[in-house]
């Protein structure tokens, strides 16, 4: 099902960005993990009770952060920076499948050569998903060489677990982006509307529940309900359903993508 020219003609028009945002999330995540500040317990109380609960739920507890490398990793590259770095990145990618295609009226002359249109999906989001692995492999050495140059010992399952489950976030990001960009036809309005999809998500996971602990029956409707690295780093705790969901959403979007963009008009 996958055609090979597609799939490498894909591969090559968007390596160079990819390469560009790995190797700089890679510099940023060992500069970030280089500069821990290694707070004793008594200090990072303090700080701790000088923030307020919103920052808490928003950022992490420093008394965590501050104390524990892995913790500090969660605060200042997964909690808020990988997902949108590379949710950016993915939204961008995916809006390219189709998306630029129809903007540049080139649709039909795609599709006029033997490749159909289930053919092209697949292809391209297959490049896509091989650019995401080459463009984190950087960050994920600059966590390695960080967290070894400040001189503690690799986690090497809670690591990759880690970096597992934001890999699947930001291949759900590139689903539904495609799957957008298929309903409407347009690389930024698809690229921003998902970027407020996941922003809602965010605070309603990380806020909005805590602040109105009722609505929290309702916290599986947002991505981040399955996306939790703070449990992987901090507490050790890895939940199997978490990326098997995520797993499924993303396969649900793409073929739900498919499905659509065969049976639909296109109108460039």
């Amino acid at each position: 099902m996958i055609n090979r020219e597609a799939f490498r003609l894909f591969l090559r028009r968007n390596m160079f960005i990819s390469v560009m945002v790995g190797l700089g999330m890679g510099i940023i995540t060992l500069f970030l993990t280089t500069i821990f500040p290694a707070t004793d317990m008594k200090n990072a109380e303090v700080i701790s009770s000088t923030w307020p609960p919103i920052m808490k739920d928003l950022f992490g507890d420093p008394i965590y952060a501050f104390t524990n490398i892995y913790g500090w990793l969660y605060l200042q590259i997964f909690h808020i920076t990988f997902w949108v770095v590379y949710g950016v990145l993915s939204a961008i990618l995916a809006s390219r499948i189709v998306a630029v295609e129809i903007e540049k009226k080139t649709i039909d002359i795609l599709l006029s050569t033997p490749l159909t249109r289930s053919q092209l999906i697949l292809s391209r989001f297959s490049a896509l998903f091989i650019i995401l692995c080459l463009s984190i492999l950087p960050t994920f050495i600059g966590a390695l060489m960080g967290i070894t140059l400040k001189g503690f010992s690799i986690n090497w399952s809670e690591l990759i677990l880690t970096f597992l489950i934001g890999f699947l976030l930001t291949l759900n990001i590139a689903s539904i982006t495609l799957l957008i960009s298929i309903f409407k036809p347009g690389q930024i309005f698809s690229l921003f509307f998902t970027l407020g999809i996941l922003g809602i998500m965010f605070l309603y996971t990380e806020s909005l529940t805590k602040i109105v602990p009722f609505i929290n029956n309702l916290s599986f409707l947002s991505l981040f309900h399955f996306y939790q690295p703070g449990e992987i780093l901090i507490h050790n705790n890895f939940f199997i359903l978490n990326p098997i969901i995520l797993i499924t959403i993303s396969v649900l979007f793409l073929f739900t993508s498919i499905i659509v963009f065969t049976k639909r008009d296109i109108y460039i």
